[in-house]
């Protein structure tokens, strides 16, 4: 991770749970961003379905 990435994961990690989700959402009230946590979670969803059909096969 970048510096910059690293500090503010940092100072998110330490936060309380109720700050945490008051972070989040502020972010989702936010259109752009939004729509980017929702490309990152199908993408993420598609990742680990790919990874289940692997291991069966």
């Amino acid at each position: 991770m970048q510096a910059a990435t690293e500090k503010v994961w940092t100072a998110f990690s330490g936060l309380p749970k109720a700050e945490k989700l008051a972070i989040l959402e502020r972010m989702l009230e936010d259109q752009d961003v939004r729509e980017d946590l929702l490309d990152i979670a199908t993408l993420a969803k598609e990742k680990a379905s790919r990874h289940v059909h692997s291991k069966s096969t």
